[in-house]
């Protein structure tokens, strides 16, 4: 090999040295955030009288029970839509010339 060949070779296996550092370096971080997370968690529920410092939330007067179909409905709608917009955009860009294998004097035998 020449010489420049060998100095892109050792570039390139620098570069992924220091890409697998720093992988490890997140994943090492990300393992400390979780253990200290789990360091500072109840082992079980709050009760009542040892309740988190939390704002108390104003609860709605009634509960929509079908707020999970509505997303159901809302989100089905908006892919579709989508999927409708990109498959239009496909038809239109779509090549109209004549297909070579379609339409080729070959002999077929």
């Amino acid at each position: 090999m020449s010489g420049w060949c060998l100095a892109f070779t050792d570039i390139v296996r620098a570069r992924r040295r220091n890409t697998m550092r720093t992988i490890l370096t997140l994943m090492a971080s990300l393992a400390s955030a979780a253990a200290h997370i789990a360091s500072e968690w109840p082992a079980q529920p709050l009760f009542k009288s040892e309740t988190a410092h939390m704002a108390h939330r104003a609860l709605a007067a009634e509960e929509d029970i079908d707020i999970g179909m509505y997303q159901i409905i809302l989100w089905s709608s908006i892919t579709i839509v989508i999927a409708a917009y990109f498959a239009t955009i496909a038809l239109v860009n779509m090549d109209v010339g004549n297909d070579s294998l379609l339409y080729s004097k070959a002999k077929m035998e």
